[in-house]
């Protein structure tokens, strides 16, 4: 229920920071994910072969209240998409996509400011991420907004591979 109210709140701040927020000259916006926005997310997720998630794993994730999933758009095409969640001072990158198309155009900042706002108004003032310790372009997007490398997870992914954990404070 507490996640609720503050939903209400940030739904009106929402509105507020639209309002205010200068037009991006790219015409990219952000909006809360919709159930609809699944098969893009799936087609983008298989396309950048980064996560392994079904249909039925998205929907239990933005029907959640501690899960903020946002998507890009330009002109009603969905270009990206973050999925946070929430875990009372604290919360956890899930996932941050760019179609290949617009990526090196802002759109994982605008996603990430964007994501981080909303968990700010929620009370979270540190994220946590893991990345593939191989994909060194997320790692050094990562430190771009000013992550920490905290550590490391020994043969975290199915191939084995290991995976490096930031923190980012807010």
């Amino acid at each position: 229920r507490h996640l609720n109210g503050n939903r209400r709140r940030w739904f009106k701040k929402q509105i507020i920071y639209n309002l205010l927020m200068p037009n991006n000259k790219q015409n990219f916006s952000v909006r809360e994910m919709r159930n609809s926005d699944i098969e893009m997310v799936l087609q983008l997720q298989n396309q950048l072969a980064f996560l392994d998630w079904n249909q039925k794993q998205y929907f239990q994730e933005i029907e959640s209240p501690s899960t903020i999933a946002i998507v890009a758009e330009k002109e009603n095409d969905n270009i990206g998409f973050a999925l946070f969640h929430l875990l009372t001072d604290e919360s956890e990158l899930l996932a941050i996509a760019v179609s290949p198309k617009y990526q090196r155009a802002g759109i994982g900042s605008l996603l990430f400011t964007d994501g981080k706002m909303k968990l700010q108004n929620f009370g979270a003032d540190k994220l946590f991420l893991e990345v593939r310790e191989s994909n060194q372009k997320a790692r050094n997007f990562y430190e771009s907004l000013n992550a920490s490398l905290v550590g490391r997870r020994v043969k975290y992914y199915k191939d084995g591979e290991s995976a490096a954990i930031y923190r980012i404070d807010f």
